[in-house]
């Protein structure tokens, strides 16, 4: 009689798989490193340049409300009769130190 084959797919031995031992300090291994800590601190970059720009739009909004509110505070009729005045003042110094005194003609007739 014949012998029947024994068809099993269950392995009746275990394999024995070598592991290749991979190089230390592999240069795509480095190179994905440094690739991803230039990505995190991209990322960090913006979102910190996003907030100050946010910041920075707060604070402009603030100034411009305070500024308001000090011009409000002032009375325009006495902010535009304290420019016309000092406007004159300037106008009559210059009118003094250009003046040319007759008083050197006067001594010699």
């Amino acid at each position: 009689m014949e012998e029947r084959v024994k068809t099993s797919f269950i392995p009746k031995a275990s394999l024995e798989v070598e592991r290749k031992q991979s190089p230390k300090g592999n240069p795509v291994a480095l190179a994905n490193v440094v690739a991803g800590i230039v990505l995190i601190l991209a990322i960090l970059g913006s979102a910190g340049m996003f907030l100050f720009k946010q910041l920075t739009i707060q604070t402009i909004a603030k100034k411009q409300e305070s500024l308001e509110r000090s011009r409000a505070a002032f009375e325009p009729a006495t902010i535009k009769e304290l420019s016309r005045l000092d406007s004159r003042i300037k106008t009559g110094t210059i009118l003094l130190s250009e003046h040319i005194a007759l008083s050197k003609l006067f001594d010699e007739l």
